[in-house]
């Protein structure tokens, strides 16, 4: 079994260091640089970290053989734990080339100010990524309940009653209404009927919800720094050309 620590420095700027042999992915861990003990050197592996998000290629980490039930070994084939060089956290790789944990899903969203909608939003890219589909569109049915209430609708509505709302206001394009009758369908589905969703049902709830996102927090928050930098006089002004030769 392989040993790890992290360190973690505190406020009175003391340092301390803790051993370690799980992931840890609470908020106050994102900060943590972990420090990996009798790592290996082996070929450099190309992936995106499912931690940090980003596209790293570490050669240093852990690996073991593969064996059948009975012991037998399988030849040339073994799994991985990779060690992200950004974020210093394990990524396994098993035989097969399997990621965990896998890549999130969907873009980031900038600009949400409801933390509970920011919440909900990495959660459903967390459950997407982890293969957990199902799980992934309540979320999702949670993210624009919570949506809908933001922007006005009243609370206790049902889960249509929601959707229709965002159509009706004009968060949804002009030719959605075709979206919007999927999302109604495959929302209901995944909360009311035994059945199991499958990939493409979340990555189309996914990419509606983040879409949303996009109209209802990030477009606007752009506008509202400018404004905000020409209202304190900061807003920096087009160079006037004069003294160019």
């Amino acid at each position: 079994m392989f040993q790890g620590e992290f360190a973690e420095t505190s406020p009175q700027g003391q340092k301390h260091v803790y051993p370690t042999s799980l992931l840890v992915t609470t908020e106050r861990a994102r900060t943590m640089e972990y420090k990996w003990s009798n790592t290996g050197n082996f070929t450099r592996k190309s992936y995106t970290c499912g931690h940090c998000g980003h596209k790293v290629g570490p050669d240093k980490g852990y690996s073991c053989s593969v064996e059948r039930a009975g012991g037998e070994k399988e030849v040339g084939r073994a799994a991985y734990i990779y060690i992200c060089p950004h974020c210093t956290r394990p990524t396994f790789f098993d035989a097969d080339q399997t990621q965990i944990p896998g890549v999130r899903i969907g873009s980031e969203v900038v600009g949400v100010t409801d933390k509970n909608v920011e919440a909900l939003y990495d959660e459903v890219r967390d459950c997407a990524a982890a293969g957990a589909y199902t799980a992934a569109v309540l979320v999702s049915r949670k993210i624009l309940m919570n949506l809908a209430v933001h922007k006005g609708a009243s609370e206790g509505k049902s889960f249509l009653e929601y959707v229709e709302y965002l159509a009706d206001k004009g968060y949804v394009p002009p030719d959605g209404k075709e979206w919007v009758d999927v999302i109604r369908s495959k929302g209901n589905e995944a909360n009311h009927e035994i059945r199991i969703m499958r990939k493409d049902d979340a990555l189309l709830i996914l990419r509606f919800v983040e879409m949303l996102l996009r109209f209802v927090y990030e477009f606007p928050s752009m506008m509202t720094k400018p404004a905000k930098q020409e209202k304190a006089g900061t807003t920096q002004k087009p160079d006037s050309g004069e003294g160019v030769v």
